[in-house]
């Protein structure tokens, strides 16, 4: 084409360009216009770019003079002296040496002003003006920023409108989708999670933070849970939940840590505090509570009930957080008082008296309300079971019963108007209705196993081998002398007898270690200061504290009358036990494994209750199976290995045996191992659930039985402890969810029966029977549908979470993504296993992110992460990072090409079109996105907002624009089908030619093309609104279909208000949900990029 053809190109070395020229260097292309500051002694020029700093460019560097065209936005130096914003009227003059002039226009004035006191405004993101500017990108960059907007697109479009559930390195199931959206689409996310035990409510958790920190990358959140948990929670949220990394601490921590550096982690984005660490350190839980967190998760909440020393900490952490999630045991109506606990921490202002009569009241209210839903809801599974639908006759008897029980709910009165009139779908709607909106509290998220659909209805069966064996005779004589050890008074004395009883009894490494750290304690003098002792003992203080909290009990328990001469006899016997090398359970254990594994399917788990017991076990094991047969897993193992264990263990079939201590027990999925060895049996419950829990979970198939296997106990204490969780509790054949309320009670009270002696323990067993018994039945079959999730939003939720499965997303972006991250400057390198790494330092860089900045910031620091774009992958191999939407990098990427000015506009050449030659073209990409204009003086929070981008999420739309052709400037929409073929889509596979701003600066009618840009684009996003709102509609109408229960309900709360303040309270949240409809309905086109198309 004869009109674009490059001026003569000047090298750095050829001193001919003026000082304050306004310059454009090809090699930095992308930084747009620079000034020329000044040469250096070697002739280099050293050019100063806004926004990327000074540049020294190396010699025979090409480097031409730009000259700006009229309209573009410049920063300039008035004859005051005063610095302002205005626009190019012209070019005036050409100086005698050599510099331009330009007319400026600035407040109504005009300004004659030299090239060397302007600089174009180059921080904007507007393509427009990118583009007169020259900070032009080449093709390749600029298709990779398309690609990447057009695939946040296809992630939004396949995730429901939150891309970050994708990157969960979980299958994630319907029920746990569905109680994550339910938290993010809410005003705030302040909710319980209260699932059956099983069901994943960590797993619900850990994708809300996910997608809230994808939405901001510095979401603060702290995670308090007990010591047996948080851990695993350090684990879970790196491995599972996007590679972000928190800190941890707990009471080992707190020896290690000094005041200045425990500050330091307390004021972290991310940290993960044990219970026990909080109970054990005022100061901690003083600081944690002092500053404001977006988000506080309280695991096991249940555990702290008011009253307990925890809750006034609970209560301010509560007040200063944005967001409050409490994953919970699952309520019932026997546990008001510790559901009105709960509720009283997620909603302070509706629960400000904790005492549980209100909310008694409420429930007494609504009970009969359903009661009729759960009349309703029989009937119609009842003729569902026989094929067919309710007939009218039914549908109008059912419409009879529900009469005069809500009054004044338009929703519900127009629903009960349809069944009159014989609908049986409108039976079906008004139990979704009524369960969703009239239940006890909508900030209850519960999902109980018998809602689930399909085959997950169907659980495995809990069954219980218990082995017998006769002790050796060293053996024998330990144990019977363990029968006399001296009785207790108080506490203290319960305390240290319990102790001596769980640590003598495991093995005779065990025995002889206890026994000669208690002998050392009671020739130091023991303190005798022992705060509570059961309950420290009883505390679910997890394997990284427990040893701390029982090595400071042993020290300070006061001796019992008479310890002293019996320890002396005790330790001997031990040591001629351990001599012996008797040790019959173990023998036993090991004959019941050799039969077990001989099925090469199958995997044990075997659980004892510390880790050099673990060791001591797993070397036994060792020489008999071979140390490739057999792996441990305990807390004095580092992370890294853990989960490399884990995942052999998980993976690897010629990995038989695991020996565990309880950091085994915490939250991960076993579920592959074929039984479960007890060797010791803990006195908490709660840890045997903990550990059958590791096989008893989700995705279990129905006929692989749980199976336990337990030694027949060695003490009239054990054997009475083994009889209370088998008969009374039940555990090891069934859930004990419905217990965890009433669980800490009844732990203590075994504990210090356990302590006391066996016929304390078997004095109890009535009570405990009584009231496990009561609560495992008091099952309100009604007051649990009430809380249920409603069967139409699982079906969503599983739908959803079917589409999900599909990895094809993820996968396809992997190379929009390495393109993407090549532009940025980070080198990036594809295996041939489907992994991917991503390696970069601070210099290599091509923009300046605090995201990607390494350590302190030095060129020379370098950060290499190694993953893959495969979901199937990711699930198989912990050393790998999922790169998925909700990673941190994926996130920075993504940000990156959303609110960074780079690579917005191009220009190249399109060959092909030989009779169009001449011809220029205007591509824009413009991205519809919901009108938040609308939103202004409405309470839209994050979770509305959520739910409108959920069904309106930003897709690209390219139009195409004639600029000019043969007959001089247009503005018309391109129809040419071969060309949309080429620009309508983000085409990686042209090899375009890079248009240099040298090339176009010069042509003759310049002006007349800017000109016809600035009238090309309103145009064209016009064009693209259009196009788009078919699309609108139809999903403001999805939206408005959605929220009209919600309307309607929110309609009869303000009928029924007691004051005018509430109702129109409930009036404004009407007219919030109308104007997010209006914002899908009407949204805005926003301008994402444009390229300058010459056809040559």
């Amino acid at each position: 084409m004869n009109n674009l053809t490059s001026r003569s190109l000047k090298p750095s070395a050829d001193i001919t360009i003026p000082i304050g020229s306004l310059v454009n260097v090809t090699a930095l292309a992308t930084f747009g216009i620079g000034k020329l500051h000044k040469y250096d002694e070697q002739g280099r020029a050293v050019i100063h770019f806004t926004g990327e700093g000074t540049r020294t460019v190396a010699p025979k560097t090409p480097i031409v003079r730009v000259r700006l065209s009229p309209e573009t936005s410049v920063r300039f130096k008035t004859a005051a002296g005063t610095v302002a914003i205005g626009e190019i009227v012209d070019f005036l003059i050409k100086r005698e040496d050599g510099g331009f002039v330009y007319r400026v226009a600035f407040d109504d004035e005009i300004h004659d002003v030299w090239e060397g006191l302007i600089m174009p405004v180059g921080e904007t993101t507007d393509p427009v003006q990118l583009l007169k500017a020259y900070r032009w990108d080449t093709p390749r960059n600029y298709i990779a920023r398309w690609s990447m907007a057009d695939t946040y697109g296809r992630w939004c479009a396949s995730s429901g409108g939150l891309p970050a559930m994708l990157g969960a390195r979980v299958l994630p199931l319907g029920h746990q989708i569905y109680a994550a959206r339910r938290v993010l689409f809410d005003r705030t996310p302040r909710f319980i999670l209260a699932d059956e035990v099983g069901l994943g409510k960590t797993i619900e958790a850990g994708m809300i933070i996910q997608a809230l920190q994808a939405e901001r990358q510095d979401f603060s959140v702290l995670v308090v849970a007990p010591g047996s948990m948080s851990r695993q929670w350090l684990t879970e949220t790196y491995l599972r939940f996007g590679a972000r990394a928190y800190h941890h601490i707990d009471c080992a921590r707190m020896v290690e840590e000094g005041r200045g550096s425990l500050r330091t982690l307390v004021g972290s984005e991310r940290l993960i505090v044990a219970t026990t660490a909080l109970e054990a350190y005022p100061e901690l839980a003083e600081m944690i509570a002092a500053r404001r967190w977006d988000m506080v998760v309280i695991d096991e909440a249940h555990q702290i009930p008011p009253g307990h020393a925890l809750y006034p900490q609970l209560q301010r952490l509560a007040c200063q957080s944005d967001g409050l999630l409490l994953l919970s045991a699952t309520p019932s109506k026997r546990d008001m008082a510790g559901l009105v606990g709960l509720l009283a921490l997620i909603a302070p202002d509706a629960y400000t008296d904790h005492s549980p009569t209100n909310l008694q009241a409420k429930f007494d209210r609504q009970s009969e309300v359903w009661d009729r839903l759960n009349f309703t809801r029989k009937l119609i599974d009842a003729t569902a079971a026989e094929g067919r639908e309710l007939n009218s006759d039914e549908v109008e008897f059912v419409a009879g019963e529900w009469v005069g029980f809500i009054e004044g709910d338009p929703q519900f009165d127009a629903l009960l108007e349809r069944m009159r009139a014989g609908e049986a779908q409108a039976a079906i709607e008004l139990i979704a209705y009524v369960q969703e909106f009239h239940r006890l509290d909508h900030r209850i998220i519960r999902t109980r196993r018998a809602t689930l659909p399909g085959e997950t209805t169907a659980w495995p069966e809990r069954k219980l081998i218990e082995l017998s064996w006769s002790a050796s005779p060293a053996e024998a004589i330990f144990l019977n002398h363990l029968e006399e050890l001296p009785e207790s008074e108080g506490p203290e004395g319960t305390a240290i007898r319990a102790l001596y009883q769980r640590f003598c009894s495991t093995s005779p490494s065990a025995a002889v270690r206890f026994l000669e750290q208690r002998r050392k304690a009671l020739d130091d003098g023991p303190d005798g200061d022992a705060n509570d002792p059961i309950g420290r003992i009883a505390s679910d203080s997890g394997p990284n504290d427990e040893p701390i909290i029982l090595a400071e009990l042993v020290g300070d328990l006061s001796p019992l009358e008479g310890e002293d001469r019996w320890l002396r006899t005790a330790m001997g016997l031990a040591e001629a036990w351990e001599q012996e090398g008797g040790f019959s359970r173990a023998d036993v254990l090991e004959s019941w494994l050799d039969d077990h594994l001989a099925d090469p399917d199958h995997q044990v788990l075997v659980f004892v209750q510390d880790a050099r017991s673990a060791d001591d076990l797993a070397d036994r094991f060792e020489g008999r199976y071979g140390k490739r047969s057999v792996a441990r897993f305990h807390c004095n193992i580092e992370e890294v290995d853990l989960a490399s264990t884990a995942f052999r263990f998980q993976h690897d079939k010629s990995c038989r045996v695991l020996v565990l201590d309880e950091l085994g027990g915490e939250g991960r999925n076993f579920q592959n191992a074929s039984a479960i060895v007890h060797f010791d049996v803990p006195v908490s419950c709660a840890r045997l659930e903990q550990r059958i829990g590791r096989l008893d979970r989700v995705g279990r198939k129905c006929d692989s039985h749980v199976l336990s296997v337990v030694l027949e106990p060695g003490t009239a204490a054990d054997q009475a402890l083994l009889e209370m969780h088998r008969d009374v509790f039940q555990v090891f054949n069934r859930s004990i969810g419905g217990l965890e309320f009433i669980l800490p009670k009844l732990q203590r009270q075994l504990q210090a029966a356990y302590g006391e002696s066996p016929s304390a323990l078997k004095a109890i067993i009535s009570d405990l029977r009584a009231e496990v018994d009561a609560s495992m039945s008091a099952i309100d079959e009604a007051f649990d549908i009430s809380l249920d999730a409603t069967k139409p939003q699982l079906e969503r939720a599983f739908a959803l979470a079917s589409e999900m499965e599909d990895e094809g997303d993820t996968l396809d972006s992997a190379v929009t993504l390495r393109s993407w991250a090549s532009r940025l400057g980070i080198q990036t390198k594809k295996g041939e296993d489907d992994t991917s790494e991503f390696r970069w330092t601070n210099g290599s860089l091509n923009v300046t992110s605090d995201r990607l900045k390494i350590g302190t910031g030095a060129d020379g620091e370098t950060r290499l992460v190694c993953g893959t774009f495969s979901r199937r992958i990711a699930l198989a191999r912990d050393d790998l990072q999922f790169f998925a939407p909700g990673h941190s990098l994926v996130d920075t990427m993504t940000s990156e090409a959303e609110h960074g000015r780079h690579s917005r506009v191009t220009a190249f050449m399109l060959n092909g079109f030989p009779k169009l030659k001449g011809t220029f073209l205007l591509q824009v990409l413009a991205r519809s996105v919901l009108d938040e204009r609308v939103w202004v003086s409405h309470d839209i929070g994050p979770g509305l907002a959520a739910r409108a981008r959920s069904l309106l999420w930003p897709e690209v739309t390219a139009e195409i624009m004639l600029l000019r052709d043969n007959r001089g400037a247009r503005q018309d929409i391109v129809t040419h089908g071969g060309i949309r073929g080429f620009l309508d889509q983000p085409r990686r596979d042209l090899n375009l030619r890079a248009i240099e701003p040298s090339m176009v600066g010069e042509l003759p009618f310049l002006a007349e093309l800017w000109g016809s840009i600035d009238k090309s684009v309103p145009i064209a996003l016009a064009s693209i609104a259009n196009r788009r709102a078919a699309s609108a509609k139809e999903r403001a109408d999805a939206l408005e279909t959605s929220l009209r229960g919600e309307i309607g309900f929110l309609h009869w709360q303000a009928h029924t208000a007691t004051n005018d303040a509430a109702a129109n309270e409930f009036l404004s949240a009407i007219e919030a949900r109308q104007a997010l409809i209006q914002s899908v309905r009407n949204p805005r086109t926003d301008l994402l990029g444009l390229a300058l198309v010459a056809l040559v």
